[in-house]
């Protein structure tokens, strides 16, 4: 599995970096600190690089992380659902 992600982001930042595609969403953020060792050029804030394998953990927490929120919630209204039928008849009207 890490194999996969692994390729997957390297994938990203290639297709990204080769078409000059910018989303301004986590991914790039993610390139930004991969690439540069300041987070804001006025205060001159020093940070590590990211390697590759370091994009990938935090790309991977924040995919799971989303998943089994919304997967989460979802399993805890079916089962509230199913335990009241009074408020399943209350939803279909």
């Amino acid at each position: 599995m890490n194999d996969f992600f692994l390729g997957i982001v390297r994938q990203t930042i290639e297709h990204r970096k080769k078409n000059n595609i910018r989303r301004n969403d986590f991914m790039d953020l993610l390139i930004d600190l991969k690439n540069n060792d300041t987070m804001d050029e006025e205060k001159k804030v020093k940070l590590e690089r990211l390697t590759l394998e370091q994009v990938t953990a935090q790309a991977f927490v924040f995919f799971i992380a989303g998943f089994k929120t919304s997967s989460t919630a979802m399993l805890f209204a079916l089962y509230e659902l199913a335990r009241n039928p009074d408020i399943q008849e209350k939803l279909r009207n």
